[in-house]
């Protein structure tokens, strides 16, 4: 039967039916003219990520193979294009890291479908405008290309994917010192937390920075003996610890200066776009401090012990008769441990350019080289013997254990404030009566 007669019976017959069958006719007819192509499209989704140091758009898709063999996906990314605002994209490659790469190197089946994926490089700082997406195939038969997909999106809408760290970073606490040689040190407490599936450690998984004026900040280090010195946390850098744990680091930066804010900046180094986990200010001045900023403590880095000379004369060393100072102090110990005089403290004593030697005491072993218990305040008597009679004596007793060397005692006394102090020694107790050299006499 000719399509003439179908038409003409199409028009003699009545009712609904008929109608249909007409309708799936045509469309059959309509159906076996339309050129076939060797693969449909449809977008699934278009965001934006970062690659490295640049935004990238991402495009999935879902193919279809409607040939009798396999197609590579090579076939069909030569389908896809890509333009913004009429200007083609190039295109670009996700690596392998990237938690939104898709693995394109498949084969489609005849008749099955797979989600495909093509990514594209946007112009740097662009943020607005229309993107336009289009597949399309070649007919089966090669003859011609006919689009089976075209998409508009605009830029601005989409979604900025961005990769959540599997640690987190904080700060305890931050502290400004010195290294007793005139350095300003920066410490600080991170609490690292590891939230990943293996176990990782603050150093391998971070990579942390400090600035200050915009410079990157050295490492510093604290003397064995600074009293913030801690092992526990200062060799904590690559400890790892399984995920779920948290640990605290102590990191010591040397400061450019110490009074300009201090940037910190961490990222996760293994991540694969360096995932920002922290950006804080440390404020090394809290009047000028901003809210949000941490604030350095100046902490009490002083001396444990104290030194005083509440008087100093002269006198005949024990063994040679030669002209001497004698100093009557006392000390202190207020650290938490049993301690001596001599084992803490220094004394020097100078005439000028010259160091003087010590003078023997009898009966003041005890006193200076015994422990005494936290607390504690004991009489301290010690001696040197003079050079001359003319030049002023400098006495000066540092802490030996402090690692700045802590200056607890320094006075310059002249010849004639030791003899006054003598003479009011002499009147009050009765003792050194006799006559020093020439030209002085008690």
């Amino acid at each position: 039967m000719s399509l003439f007669m179908v038409t003409l019976l199409c028009v003699t017959c009545t009712g609904c039916g008929m109608i249909r069958t007409y309708q799936r006719i045509g469309e059959a007819v309509l159906g076996a003219a339309r050129p076939q192509p060797r693969h449909d499209d449809t977008l699934q989704e278009v965001f934006i990520c970062d690659e490295g140091d640049n935004e990238v758009l991402i495009v999935n898709y879902t193919a279809v193979n409607n040939t009798d063999q396999e197609e590579s996906s090579y076939s069909f990314d030569l389908d896809l294009s890509c333009s913004l605002n009429g200007t083609a994209l190039e295109t670009c490659y996700l690596g392998s890291n990237n938690p939104y790469a898709i693995n394109n190197d498949v084969n489609v089946a005849p008749g099955s479908s797979a989600t495909m994926q093509e990514s594209y490089l946007l112009p740097a700082g662009t943020t607005s405008g229309t993107i336009h997406i289009q597949a399309d195939s070649y007919t089966k038969n090669y003859k011609k290309t006919v689009t089976v997909m075209s998409e508009d999106r605009e830029l601005s809408t989409l979604e900025k994917k961005v990769t959540q760290s599997a640690y987190t970073l904080g700060i305890q606490g931050a502290v400004l010192t010195d290294d007793g040689e005139g350095k300003n040190l920066l410490i600080v407490d991170f609490v690292f937390t590891n939230n990943s599936t293996e176990a990782a450690s603050f150093g391998s998984a971070l990579e942390t920075n400090l600035f200050q004026d915009g410079i990157q900040l050295s490492s510093g280090y604290l003397p064995y003996n600074h009293p913030l010195n801690d092992d526990s946390t200062g060799s904590n850098n690559y400890t790892d610890i399984m995920p779920g744990n948290s640990l605290t680091v102590r990191e010591v930066y040397e400061l450019n200066n110490a009074t300009s804010p201090v940037t910190v900046t961490s990222v996760d180094s293994i991540s694969y776009n360096n995932a920002q986990i922290m950006s804080k200010t440390i404020a090394l001045d809290s009047a000028t401090a901003a809210a949000d900023a941490i604030i350095a403590t100046s902490p009490d880095t002083s001396s444990n012990f104290s030194f005083t000379v509440d008087a100093a004369i002269i006198g005949l060393s024990e063994y040679y008769n030669k002209p001497a100072v004698f100093m009557v102090g006392s000390f202190t110990n207020n650290s938490d441990k049993a301690m001596s005089f001599s084992s803490v403290v220094d004394v020097v004593a100078n005439q000028g350019p010259y160091s003087l030697e010590s003078s023997y005491i009898s009966g003041t072993s005890t006193l200076n080289y015994n422990d005494i218990q936290p607390g504690a305040t004991i009489p301290v008597i010690i001696g040197f013997e003079l050079l001359d009679l003319t030049n002023g004596v400098t006495i000066t007793a540092t802490d030996s254990t402090h690692y700045a060397k802590q200056v607890l005692y320094n006075n310059t006394f002249t010849i004639d404030q030791l003899i006054e102090t003598t003479k009011t020694y002499i009147d009050r107790y009765n003792i050194l009566n006799g006559e020093i050299t020439d030209g002085y006499q008690f």
